[in-house]
C-alpha cells in the first residue's frame, strides 16, 4: 500500500510522457476517487490509501496513460463556476468558450425588457446555454443539437444544475421556431487539414461531429449567418466563438448579410475568439 504523496508522486512520473501537468492529472483523479478536497491531500499526504482506492487510482491513470481526458474519467469539467458532467458523447468545455458567454451576458445586461429569447445552437453539454440561463435573471434560452447523445448529456447537467433551458433536436434551425433577441454559437469549426493533426487526446476522444466542419472550417458559419435573419429580431445579436484565424472570414460574411456594429473580442491569450454583431435590416 502506498501513501498519498506516494501515489500522487507515481502517477505524475508515469504521465509525464502524455500530459503537460502530470501532477494537477494525478491530483484531480485521486480526489475524484477519495471524494476530498486538495486542502486533504496537503494535510494527509502521509495517509496510507485503502487497498481498494489504490487499486482505482492506478486504474484511472491507466486511462490517462491511453492519452483519455482526465475530465472524461472524472467525468466533470468546471464551466463559469459550474461543475458539468461531461463524458464522449460530448465536447468538453472549454475556458475560451467563457468569452463568449460572459460576452453575451454583457448585451443582455443592457436589454432593457422583460424576457429575452435566446437561441443557442450546438448544444453539446449545455455549458453555453445553462450558463446563460443560470447568469441572466430575464433569459429565456432555447438550446439545439443534431446530436441525441449530446442532448442527453444536457438535458442532465439542465436537471443538475437547476437550469431552466429548453433543449430541441435540430439540424441547425430546421426544427426552431419564433423570433429571437440573442442567437449564439460555438459550431464546429476545424478544417480537415487541422483536424488530423490534433492531440490524440481531443482526435480519438471527443466526438468528430462537434469540431470538424466542411469548407474550411466555416460551412456552420455560413449556414447559420445566411438563415439567421429569419430567426433574429431586428437588433438582434448574432455571437459566434471563432477559431483563431477565422474571424475576418466570419466578419466579412456577417457585414454581407446585413449585420451592423460587428466587433471582434479576444481571448486571455490575446487570439480573436468571439465575432458578435447586430441585424440590420427590417424586422419580418
Amino acid at each position: 500500500m502506498l501513501t498519498i504523496i506516494e501515489c500522487l508522486k507515481w502517477a505524475e512520473k508515469v504521465l509525464t510522457k502524455v500530459s503537460p501537468t502530470p501532477y494537477l492529472d494525478s491530483e484531480i483523479i485521486l480526489l475524484h476517487i477519495i471524494k476530498k478536497d486538495k486542502v486533504y491531500l496537503i494535510l494527509n499526504g502521509n495517509k496510507m490509501l485503502e487497498v481498494d482506492e489504490e487499486e482505482r487510482f492506478k486504474s484511472l491513470i491507466n486511462e490517462r496513460l491511453d492519452y483519455k481526458p482526465v475530465q472524461y474519467i472524472v467525468n466533470n469539467q468546471e464551466f463559469m463556476g459550474f461543475d458539468f458532467y461531461v463524458d464522449s458523447r460530448v465536447l468538453i468545455p472549454r475556458s475560451d468558450t467563457e468569452i463568449l458567454v460572459e460576452s453575451v451576458l454583457e448585451r443582455i445586461d443592457g436589454i432593457d425588457k422583460g424576457n429575452i429569447a435566446v437561441l443557442d445552437i450546438g448544444a453539446g453539454s449545455g455549458a453555453v446555454a445553462i450558463a446563460i440561463d443560470l447568469f441572466s435573471k430575464n433569459a429565456n434560452v432555447f438550446s439545439v443539437d443534431i446530436s441525441l447523445e449530446a442532448l442527453e448529456v444536457a438535458k442532465l447537467n439542465n436537471k443538475r444544475l437547476n437550469a431552466n433551458v429548453k433543449f430541441v433536436f435540430s439540424d441547425v434551425f430546421d426544427n426552431v421556431e419564433g423570433k429571437f433577441d440573442v442567437i449564439v454559437s460555438n459550431p464546429p469549426y476545424i478544417e480537415k487539414s487541422e483536424y488530423e493533426t490534433l492531440d490524440k487526446n481531443v482526435k480519438d476522444f471527443e466526438p468528430m461531429l462537434a469540431l470538424k466542419a466542411k469548407n474550411g472550417g466555416i460551412f456552420f458559419y455560413e449556414r447559420i449567418i445566411e438563415e439567421s435573419f429569419d430567426y433574429l429580431k431586428k437588433g438582434g445579436i448574432l455571437a459566434f466563438e471563432v477559431g483563431y484565424n477565422q474571424s475576418m472570414k466570419i466578419m466579412k460574411l456577417m457585414a454581407e448579410k446585413g449585420y451592423e456594429n460587428i466587433s471582434i473580442i479576444q481571448d486571455l491569450s490575446g487570439i480573436n475568439r468571439v465575432v458578435l454583431g447586430y441585424r440590420g435590416g427590417k424586422d419580418v
